[in-house]
């Protein structure tokens, strides 16, 4: 897959944390119902992606080691598909994703009209942005969710995309596969 200067990335998947196999420290990430095993490069790449991020401002933020590794690294996690890119503004191929909120809700402040998230401290959304929150449980598809949402609000699917960007830049929402479930 070719990138091009203005691609914004999400990482797909749940991080699970680091343990010790053959010898060898990896970070785990639950994917499609299995866990993914990386090696550290592979993981503080992937990490550095995990809120959303253009790639341009990632390679800013790596030590120069780690952006020798880089376009090998970057190959493997969207050949995985634990990275999804997104041409620059156009969010279309998130109708696969499936979406976890992250947080615990806390209640409707009715005098500023926000809607309060616990998660790193308190969050205030805005009815849109808890309704995208809201509907995000990890098992519907994200353009079901969009549906619902844009339906309930009268707005354009655009705005509950990018809404839902803004969401996983603070950490709200998290992309954890795009295999299809069956709940029965």
């Amino acid at each position: 897959m070719e990138r091009s200067v203005n691609m914004y990335y999400l990482t797909v998947g749940y991080p699970l944390g680091a343990e010790i196999i053959d010898n060898r420290m990896v970070s785990q990430v639950s994917f499609q119902s299995a866990a993914v095993n990386l090696i550290p490069l592979e993981y503080r790449i992937w990490s550095k992606f995990l809120l959303g991020a253009y790639e341009n401002d990632v390679k800013k933020t790596l030590s120069e080691a780690d952006r020798n590794g880089f376009a090998p690294t970057m190959n493997k996690l969207l050949q995985t598909g634990l990275l999804i890119g997104f041409p620059d503004g156009d969010f279309s191929g998130m109708r696969e994703l499936r979406f976890l909120r992250q947080g615990i809700g806390a209640g409707l402040d009715l005098q500023l009209n926000v809607h309060r998230v616990v998660f790193r401290g308190k969050a205030e959304l805005s009815a849109l942005e808890y309704d995208v929150w809201k509907e995000a449980d990890g098992i519907l598809p994200f353009a079901e969710q969009e549906r619902r949402v844009a339906l309930k609000h009268a707005c354009s699917g655009s705005e509950v995309k990018e809404t839902a960007v803004r969401l996983c830049r603070r950490g709200l929402l998290l992309a954890v596969n795009r295999e299809e479930r069956y709940i029965i």
